[in-house]
């Protein structure tokens, strides 16, 4: 069952994500809209994912083991996007947007403005494409505050190559 329903998700998906004006309809422009809301750029990367969960689940044999492997090849995806968006998103522009009325940084602010840039990341800047939506947002804006730019580009890259030896049993 569980195979069945990603197979149906990764098609949605992917007819709603990559074939531009698609009879997709409310679903797919719902599921287009949430996944850039959460993931950004990012969110282009969930029809392969779930096609990847369904062949997974599907061929894979043991349960356990599948789930492991989705859970990793998952967190390796989201430390990836993380560290795409630490990369390349201008932190200053970021950190301005999070400033509340009354001129303090607000958590809640953040939140919003994550989700917005990665529904429609030109509001930074023009042409741009490459943010990380509201969950590789916070992870990297978490690692920036606890580490500065360089540590949270070295902790992020390290959630990569930890994620994939474990994918991988390297």
């Amino acid at each position: 069952i569980k195979a069945l329903f990603a197979l149906a998700a990764a098609i949605l998906m992917g007819v709603a994500y990559y074939w531009p004006g698609a009879q997709a309809g409310w679903l797919g422009r719902t599921a287009l809209d949430l996944g850039r809301g959460f993931l950004g750029f990012g969110a282009y990367a969930l029809p392969p994912l779930m096609l990847f969960i369904a062949f997974e689940y599907m061929f894979g044999g043991n349960l356990r083991r599948a789930n492991l492997r989705t859970a990793f090849v998952s967190g390796i995806l989201l430390a990836l996007f993380a560290f795409v968006h630490l990369l390349l998103v201008d932190q200053e522009i970021l950190k301005a947007r999070f400033i509340n009325d009354a001129g303090n940084f607000s958590a809640f602010k953040a939140i919003g403005q994550l989700w917005t840039t990665g529904v429609n990341p030109s509001l930074l800047s023009d042409g741009f494409f490459w943010t990380g939506g509201l969950i590789p947002g916070l992870i990297g804006q978490a690692f920036l505050a606890l580490a500065g730019p360089i540590g949270s580009l070295i902790i992020t890259g390290t959630l990569v190559l930890a994620f994939s030896v474990l994918v991988f049993n390297v």
